[in-house]
C-alpha cells in the first residue's frame, strides 16, 4: 500500500513504507466515487523521502480512453476539493518528458526545475483548462509543457 503524493494523466508519485524495485511492473486501482480502475506502470525512479519512506516515479503504461477520463476527472475532483475546504492547490503542470528524464538530459529537466524553483512556465488560472489547452497545442500527457496554474510564483 501506499499514499499518491502527485497524479497527472501520464503517471504518478507514490510513497511505500519499502522500496520499490525500479523498472519493476506495477499494477494500481484508483478509486473515485464508484468508478475503480486498474492502471498499469513501470517504476521509473525510486528515492528516500520523508523519515522513513520511499518515493517512487510511476509512469502510466498507455491508459485507455476510460482510463484516461477517469484521471481528468480525479484532477477535476481533487481541484473541487481543494476549494470547498479552502485549502492547497495544483501549482504546476509538467509532463515526465521534462520532469522525470532517466537519461538526465539537461535541456529537457532545465524546464521541469525552472518551473519549480523560478516559476517559469506558461501561465494558466485554472489546471483543468490548462491540459485541455495542453492537447490543443498537441501536448499530450507526457509531453505537456511547464505550465504554472497558481500560487505566488514570480519568474
Amino acid at each position: 500500500m501506499g499514499r499518491t503524493l502527485n497524479v497527472s494523466e501520464g503517471g504518478c508519485l507514490l510513497e511505500t513504507h519499502i522500496p520499490l524495485k525500479q523498472g519493476q511492473g506495477i499494477q494500481l486501482t484508483v478509486a473515485l466515487d464508484e468508478q475503480i480502475m486498474e492502471l498499469e506502470g513501470t517504476i521509473v525512479h525510486v528515492k528516500p523521502c520523508g523519515e522513513k519512506g520511499f518515493c517512487s516515479g510511476i509512469q502510466f503504461v498507455a491508459p485507455d480512453h476510460d482510463g484516461k477520463q477517469i484521471l481528468k476527472k480525479y484532477i477535476e475532483y481533487l481541484q473541487m476539493h481543494m476549494d470547498n475546504i479552502r485549502f492547497g492547490e495544483i501549482a504546476t503542470l509538467c509532463g515526465r518528458y521534462y520532469a522525470m528524464d532517466r537519461d538526465k538530459r539537461w535541456e529537457r529537466i532545465r524546464k521541469a526545475f525552472l518551473l519549480y524553483t523560478k516559476g517559469d512556465g506558461l501561465r494558466e488560472t485554472d489546471p483543468v483548462q490548462a491540459v485541455k489547452n495542453a492537447y490543443q497545442r498537441m501536448e499530450t500527457d507526457e509531453f505537456i509543457e511547464t505550465d504554472i496554474t497558481g500560487g505566488e510564483m514570480s519568474g
